[in-house]
């Protein structure tokens, strides 16, 4: 997936987030919290892609947003909670295209993919499912699957914001 996407993708879903919570933050802030959730891509420099594209990531990210919680650091929990939004999302945005990536590694090896498959439907016909990269006119598509994804966990958090952030 190119840098540019994962840069918009994460900016977007931050946006939603920060204003779905009712919190004001400066664009600037987005803008630098989205570049920063390129950091997975630090993998691909180093010759392992499995180093920095799989859950694990969050576990640091994780404790200091439980950290700021502690602290009673409203406004730095929410930009910890941004990150790790965006950094979801470029994770999701990797499992749509290309190989997939190593989701539970350093315990497994496996690359986990959302599946390129469609429920489509074609000249009144009864539904069925496809596969491949000619989705376009499907129900659901792996693009649409990975949207939701992305944008249902921002609403779930968005939703029950008051026991996760600081009053």
């Amino acid at each position: 997936m190119d840098s540019l996407f994962h840069f918009v993708f994460a900016l977007v879903g931050g946006y939603v987030f920060v204003k779905a919570v009712g919190f004001e933050s400066r664009l600037l802030f987005l803008v630098l919290l989205a570049l920063l959730s390129e950091f997975p891509d630090v993998s691909h420099l180093m010759g392992n892609l499995a180093l920095l594209h799989n859950i694990f990531i969050f576990v640091p990210l994780l404790l200091l947003f439980l950290f700021f919680h502690k602290k009673g650091k409203k406004n730095l929990q929410i930009y910890m909670a941004t990150f790790m939004i965006m950094v979801y999302g470029h994770l999701l945005a990797d499992m749509i295209f290309g190989i997939g990536i190593p989701l539970f590694f350093p315990l497994s090896a496996e690359f986990y993919l959302i599946p390129q498959m469609g429920l489509c439907m074609y000249d009144s016909s009864f539904p069925h499912i496809m596969y491949g990269s000619n989705l376009v006119e499907c129900f659901f598509a792996p693009s649409g699957v990975a949207l939701t994804l992305y944008f249902g966990v921002i609403g779930i958090l968005a939703l029950v914001k008051n026991y996760f952030f600081s009053k």
